[in-house]
């Protein structure tokens, strides 16, 4: 008889979407942690995506271990956050470049880590282990 299997499921999950919370957070608080909140379409794009990420993140983490689309969303903000400074020309202005295309990458990983936990957990039982 095989041991049983702790069962860890949902706990990757929650703290990808844990984290991605923490950088909503601070895209919020960044164009005033950093000072460039003169610079209004840095500032305005991620005070306005330090809310939505949060927001997102917070409906995965309440909504189910089955509804991942809170995460692939979370995922597509990431990437904007990424490609941000160039589309919406502050990509000359060193710090919030690189804070954007940092947090993006974090959050896009983190979301898609948190997404595919619970793709990966529908072919099993609920004590975690692979049916037989």
């Amino acid at each position: 008889m095989d041991a049983p299997v702790p069962n860890n499921a949902g706990k990757s999950e929650k703290t990808s979407s844990g984290l991605n919370i923490v950088l909503g957070l601070w895209l919020l608080a960044s164009p005033a942690v950093l000072e460039f909140r003169e610079l209004e379409p840095a500032a305005l794009n991620n005070i306005l995506l330090g809310i939505t990420i949060c927001g997102f993140a917070v409906l995965r983490l309440t909504s189910g271990r089955n509804q991942p689309g809170w995460s692939w969303a979370n995922a597509l903000f990431g990437i904007w956050m990424v490609i941000s400074p160039f589309a919406l020309h502050f990509g000359s202005h060193s710090v919030p470049k690189w804070n954007n295309i940092i947090a993006g990458i974090a959050v896009l990983l983190l979301a898609w880590a948190s997404a595919a936990e619970a793709r990966c957990r529908r072919g099993t039982v609920p004590n975690g282990s692979k049916p037989q």
